[in-house]
């Protein structure tokens, strides 16, 4: 499958619904009876494993690709526009992204910053910067763990990792 002509959204698509069959795959082997009468289905599906799970990788190395060419969203751009006046937003995570492995597709809340980043960040707005970097977050809706909820408050995301952003 040629995936070059796929955008960044298109590839996140394929990934999930991929993703999804081959778990569906694994499911299927392990539920199966490993007989001698099943063989041929068990080397069907592990054929099938097999081909999703190198598929997924080019994706997965084409959307890190894609991610890696461009900074769509930055800590000032987080800050200047949700952060300055503690507004809620949205966080939708790049599929491949570790915030999505660990939070989930998405979180909502408000982004945290000490007295201190504040001026720095103003600064950095003013100057036109634009920077990769660690967003610590205030969850306020969802179903995360408490260990998730502290792991976003004391350390959170990098604005890299973000694939869109809705206003609440």
């Amino acid at each position: 499958m040629d995936i070059t002509s796929f955008d960044l959204q298109g590839l996140q698509q394929l990934h999930s619904a991929f993703q999804n069959v081959l778990d569906s795959h694994i499911k299927q082997l392990e539920q199966l009876d490993k007989s001698e009468a099943n063989a041929s289905a068990i080397d069907l599906l592990e054929g099938k494993i097999h081909s999703f799970s190198t598929t997924i990788e080019g994706v997965e190395l084409r959307i890190n690709q894609l991610n890696d060419e461009k900074l769509r969203f930055s800590v000032e751009y987080i800050f200047w526009n949700f952060g300055l006046f503690n507004k809620s937003f949205q966080v939708t995570f790049v599929t491949t992204s570790k915030a999505y492995g660990l939070y989930g597709s998405y979180v909502t809340g408000s982004a945290l910053y000490e007295v201190a980043e504040k001026k720095e960040l103003v600064e950095r707005y003013k100057a036109g910067q634009w920077n990769d970097g660690y967003i610590r977050f205030n969850p306020s809706i969802g179903d995360l763990t408490d260990d998730h909820k502290e792991i976003l408050k004391k350390k959170g995301f990098l604005a890299s990792e973000i694939d869109s952003i809705s206003f609440i």
